[in-house]
């Protein structure tokens, strides 16, 4: 990345510092948000969702810190099931022009992937 290139340049933080496999792991952050923000929703203590979600409550605790590391995308896909989330995975075909595009390698060229957690 050039230092004269502003942030605001890049899609997220994930793209500007080029993290590798910045879409997988930008899914696994939206999804830890989603069962952070279910479980205090509903008023649950790490104890009690880590019952619920059957995973050690420091597992909870690392999720809802966004400690995403050592969480694969379908464990957290299983989880957000488990609290009566339909997890969507859609892939579409991106525009022409943006297609290996210098400033944003964290996407492969002419994929993108979204993920959009929703219950049934």
């Amino acid at each position: 990345m050039r230092e004269s290139q502003a942030l605001s340049e890049f899609a997220d933080v994930f793209s500007a510092l080029e993290v590798p496999d910045a879409d997988g792991l930008r899914a696994r952050v939206h999804m830890a948000a989603i069962l952070t923000r279910e479980i205090r929703a509903s008023g649950w203590t790490q104890v009690e969702a880590a019952g619920i979600l059957g995973v050690d409550q420091s597992d909870v605790s690392r999720i809802m810190r966004g400690n995403v590391h050592g969480f694969s995308q379908e464990r957290l896909i299983r989880l957000l099931n488990i609290l009566g989330f339909n997890v969507v995975l859609r892939v579409e075909r991106l525009e022409e022009e943006s297609v290996g595009c210098e400033e944003d390698r964290s996407s492969r060229p002419g994929q993108r992937v979204e993920f959009a957690g929703t219950r049934p």
